[in-house]
């Protein structure tokens, strides 16, 4: 388990000149220890962005992802 939290102050741009920002991203893993699947990962991240600027002001985004290594040589 992970979580993280981001802020942003003071933010310059061609508009704007103290914009705000925050994101916070929270993540899952599991990895499997045995069995066909083994050292197999999954991942769910679940993140959200929110700011005081810009077209895009504020997402909210979820993602799943797998992870398995691949011995090449």
């Amino acid at each position: 388990m992970m979580n993280r939290f981001i802020k942003g102050t003071n933010v310059h741009t061609t508009t704007i000149k103290d914009g705000e920002d925050r994101g916070r991203e929270s993540e899952l893993a599991y990895v499997f220890q045995s069995g066909p699947l083994k050292s197999l990962t999954l991942r769910w991240r679940n993140s959200t962005l929110r700011r005081n600027y810009g077209s895009n002001s504020s997402f909210d985004e979820n993602r799943l992802i797998i992870q398995y290594p691949i011995s090449l040589l």
